[in-house]
């Protein structure tokens, strides 16, 4: 796949987070380094609109490979916003450094970003918290629907348009809160693990080292990719290690396990590059524009070809449902967090001490794309 090619100029987002009266942050994802545009539109102050741009503020930008840039606009206002008032927005942006090219606004790289009769994103800043929706994981080949779709339709119950919201209509929640990892970086169906390596080589992401693994394993990020047989069969490359008889044999059995306790190691992602690819494609439908046909790989077994059948069907309906997510979390702060005390981020229980150096490697990688 040629790196580049077919990328939308944003990949992910606007997410806004953190949001108060005098400040409001927003990330973004977008293939090319961009000059941002953040316009305010109090409904009901139109007097008190405001504008921002790249220069007026230091905001932070984070070159993560050839072609994907993470924004960190954090955004000092210059007059509050009004408390439990609907405030609209407009984000725009244009390629860095490119005279006369336009400002590209949601209209061009997310048409479908607003609710039914209304031309802009928007979101209120909370006086308290009275509701917020609450989520975890996302896992794109689960067999039930997409929480963050449930969570459209009541936004777009409480967002419809002036004049139609009655008594009746749901308020609209205070924030979002995705506790957990937002991924599960063990569980990845065979199909969306090929779609993460088509995006890393697109993304033009590094290459990264696997210190640690075996001579006859893959050395790298991009040989891992390369190696035709390793779909539903990377549980091979975590490392194990012996245990005597103590409360772990107790609790999982067997003289022999891997390092990473998680039971759905198969399709394990190992690299920084593959962690961020997931995020992306779990989190908007963008990242997707372009990508081939994915097909099952010749050779497979038959559970496995079972398993992927399954796994394309249920992507699908997954992949149906992301315009859904990203209109979610441009419209309500959105907290994400996760705990490291003695776990993995993204794995369950990381037994570092005394392990091979590529045990490592995935608990590194989970915890700096989370950043």
């Amino acid at each position: 796949m040629t790196v580049g090619a077919g990328l939308p100029i944003v990949l992910a987002g606007p997410i806004l987070r953190h949001v108060t009266a005098h400040n409001v942050s927003v990330w973004l994802a977008t293939s090319r380094h961009c000059d941002v545009r953040f316009e305010f539109f109090p409904e009901a102050q139109p007097d008190l609109n405001q504008t921002y741009e790249t220069g007026d503020q230091d905001w932070q930008v984070l070159k993560a490979g050839e072609n994907l840039y993470y924004h960190l606009v954090d955004i000092e206002l210059g007059t509050s916003l009004a408390i439990d008032v609907l405030i609209s927005y407009r984000l725009s942006v244009k390629p860095t450094g490119e005279a006369g090219t336009a400002w590209q606004d949601h209209t061009v790289w997310a048409p479908d970003l607003c609710y039914p009769g209304r031309d802009l994103p928007c979101f209120k800043v909370p006086d308290r918290i009275t509701s917020l929706f609450h989520g975890s994981c996302r896992k794109p080949h689960a067999r039930t629907p997409d929480g963050l779709a449930g969570a459209d339709v009541v936004l777009r119950q409480a967002l419809g348009p002036e004049g139609e919201t009655t008594a009746n209509s749901p308020a609209l929640p205070s924030l979002l809160v995705m506790s957990g990892d937002q991924v599960y970086a063990d569980d990845v169906a065979g199909p969306m693990l090929q779609a993460i390596s088509l995006l890393v080589e697109k993304l033009g992401l590094p290459d990264e080292p696997l210190d640690g693994v075996e001579p006859d394993l893959p050395a790298s990020g991009n040989e891992l990719r390369n190696v035709g047989n390793l779909l539903y069969h990377r549980d091979t490359l975590l490392p194990r290690v012996y245990k005597n008889k103590t409360v772990f044999d107790v609790l999982f059995g067997g003289t022999e396990k891997p390092v990473f306790t998680t039971q759905h190691a198969r399709n394990h992602l190992v690299t920084l590059g593959e962690m961020l690819a997931m995020y992306l494609l779990v989190w908007s439908p963008a990242s997707w524009q372009g990508m081939p046909e994915l097909k099952a790989p010749e050779g497979l077994e038959a559970k496995d070809a079972e398993m992927y059948a399954e796994e394309t069907v249920t992507l699908k309906d997954f992949r149906t449902d992301l315009p859904a997510c990203r209109r979610v979390m441009a419209h309500l702060p959105t907290a994400m967090i996760f705990l490291m005390i003695t776990t993995s981020p993204t794995t369950g229980t990381c037994r570092l001490r005394g392990s091979r150096p590529l045990t490592a490697t995935p608990c590194r990688a989970g915890l700096s794309a989370m950043r």
